[in-house]
Formats: structure tokens, sequence, C-alpha cells
């Protein structure tokens, strides 16, 4: 086999035919209120609406694999597989097709807590100062999959969650600058070296740069995929919000702007279908409270939630979007249906468990194309 610097690789879109969704199992008490239990339920239900359309295997800790066991349908498979953050979307390889042997291949991107750094013995130091883990298990996630898979593993110097990046599967890929460009990712790599990698690695050609990403999305830095994704060529979701006074409003005004005036890799002019975003939506404080680390509460009480409901799964003809029991739920679901059409069918789910950990039901998710 080729090596990857003699190989050229296409990155599909997400409606292309999948052979699998691989979906990430949370655990963690300091993220998820009541030791993750209401999350675990929300991504049960999840997995099942996801298993109506695309193979599910859920990726649950060792320690956790029974349990995981116990409360999923038997149609999904589970995997054991050490991992802290289960939000798989940023750890696992991007599965793309080599143009010398048409094969699929897994990118592997370095991984580095979403812009955290190694302390002085190797512990692993949060944005927030706290220490997270001396082994980061979630940087080998990716190759642990390709080597479950007995896939060829091709591994980037770069970088790179896989939320941070969307593509119409024609060339073109929609992204952040907050994120990507962040002096916490890649601080000696330059904008266009940034691109060169991703066409090295994904086969990308032209990459539309939005200023920012959702507000209050700290953790991710603004991932790409819970603002604006694609639903087919030419034509992408945007997160909305006609309030003036949430500081929510600037970042899609400037992102609408970007988008109407960027034309993709093969000249069309992007049609924006606007998505209503959900109210400000924030921690209440029986869910901090039941955030527990070492008998201490994790969480704060009124931080506000990232919510979007771009944060979805597409796959197979069915789209899976988050419901956070809020009036918006509906109309949101009718706007993302009406941009596809008919030829895919969009169902929600309750997900606002899975937001406790600042992403949600496409961080979770990471498909296969069936290649």
């Amino acid at each position: 086999m080729a090596p990857a610097d003699q190989d050229d690789f296409y990155w599909p879109a997400e409606w292309t035919e999948q052979e699998r969704c691989w979906l990430g199992w949370p655990d963690r008490a300091d993220w998820f209120p009541h030791q993750a239990k209401e999350a675990q339920a929300a991504v049960t239900g999840v997995a099942a609406a996801i298993a109506k359309f695309v193979p599910v295997t859920v990726v649950a800790n060792p320690s956790q694999v029974d349990k995981a066991r116990s409360l999923l349908p038997t149609v999904v498979q589970v995997l054991g597989l050490n991992l802290e953050t289960p939000y798989i979307r940023d750890t696992a390889p991007l599965f793309v097709k080599s143009l010398l042997s048409g094969n699929a291949v897994g990118v592997d991107y370095r991984f580095n807590l979403y812009g955290s750094h190694q302390g002085p013995n190797g512990e692993w130091i949060t944005k927030w100062g706290s220490v997270y883990a001396h082994k980061l298990h979630d940087a080998d996630v990716a190759g642990a999959l390709l080597r479950h898979l007995g896939m060829q593993r091709v591994q980037s110097p770069m970088v790179l969650e896989g939320g941070s990046v969307h593509t119409d599967g024609e060339g073109t890929m929609v992204t952040t600058a907050e994120c990507l460009l962040h002096e916490n990712r890649n601080p000696n790599m330059t904008r266009e070296q940034i691109e060169a990698e991703l066409n090295r690695t994904l086969g990308v050609n032209k990459v539309i740069w939005l200023p920012r990403g959702v507000y209050a999305d700290w953790v991710t830095n603004g991932h790409c995929d819970n603002f604006c994704c694609f639903v087919r060529p030419g034509h992408v979701l945007l997160a909305w919000t006609d309030d003036e006074s949430d500081p929510q409003w600037e970042i899609s005004q400037e992102a609408y702007r970007v988008l109407s005036a960027t034309p993709d890799a093969r000249g069309r002019k992007l049609k924006i279908h606007k998505v209503p975003m959900p109210p400000p939506l924030h921690i209440t404080q029986a869910e901090a409270d039941a955030c527990q680390h070492d008998g201490k509460a994790k969480r704060g009480a009124g931080e506000r939630l990232p919510a979007s409901y771009i944060n979805f799964y597409h796959g197979n003809g069915g789209a899976v979007i988050p419901a956070f029991g809020e009036g918006t739920d509906e109309l949101a679901r009718a706007a993302i249906q009406e941009a596809y059409g008919p030829s895919v069918k969009v169902v929600s789910v309750p997900a606002r468990p899975i937001l406790m950990g600042g992403g949600d039901i496409h961080c979770m998710t990471m498909q296969q194309a069936k290649i």
C-alpha cells in the first residue's frame, strides 16, 4: 500500500450512504448529573433513533460495557474502548476514500483536549486550569478504532477535531476561524498551511471561514458542527436568532454575510436555510449540584449551554435532531425538514442531558461512509 504522502483522499459528505454510525457513551459524573444517568438514557434514545436508518455501534469504557448493553436496544452493538470524552466526533478518525486504492482509510489527527496542554509531569491541564488526566486516552481513540476495523491509518501532525469541520463532498469545507485558527490548536501553522493539510488529508480545495461559532461554545472554541452544516451541495443550514439582545445575533449575522458572499468550490452561490435556535438555556442549580467529583460540585449554576439544533446526525435518509423541551423544538425540526425535502425523514429526540457535557448528537457520533 502506498504511503499517505503518495496518495490522494476524498472525504464523502454525510448524505453519502453510510456503513455504520459510531456513538460515544457518557459516564463522567463531573460532566453529567447523577453519574450520567440522564445522559445515558438520552444516548439510548439517540441510538435507537439512528439505528432505524444506520447500523450503530456504541463505544463505551470497558467498565461501562455491561451497563450500556443492558440499556441499549439489541440491534445496537457495543465496543469497549478506553476514552474520556463521549463526544467521539472529535476523537474518532475521519473516514475517507483512497483515490489510489479505492479503499476506505481513516485520517487520525492530533487531539489535545480542545486546546489544553501538558504539565511538567505529563498531566493534562485544561483551559480552565483543572487537571484532566495523566493518560489522555482520547488521543488514542482514532488509532484504536482503525485497528479494530483493520483499516489503514493516515496520521496528520495537525490538531483537529471532527466537529470543527463540515464538507459538501464536492471539495468545499465550512469551518470557524475561532477554532481552527485559535492559538491553542496549531500555533505554528498559518491559515494557508492548515488549508494545505486539509487538502492533503481530505481533498478539500475550498475552505469557507466563518468568524465564530455558537455563543457560549467555550469548550470547543466554536465548533462549526454546532452552527452551520451542509444539507446538500450548495445548501447550508445556519443557526439563527432574531433577538438582537442575544450575543448570538451578531455572530449569526456575520456568518450569514460570509456565506452570502462566498461561492463554494464549484462556484455556486450558497442557499442559506435559517434554523431557529432555542431560547438561551442555562445550567440549573439542581443540575450543577448533581455534577460531582470527589464530593464537590463541578459545574456552575447559571452557566449558558451552547444549545443548537444544527448539532444533529444525518445518515441513510434520516436526520436525528436534538429536542430541548422548548417551543422552538418543532419550529427547528420543520425548518430542517423543509431544507432537506421529502427524501430525508427528520425526527427529534430529547437531548438536553447530552448537552450538559458541552456537545450534542452530532458531537456524540461519527459516520463511516460505505466505500
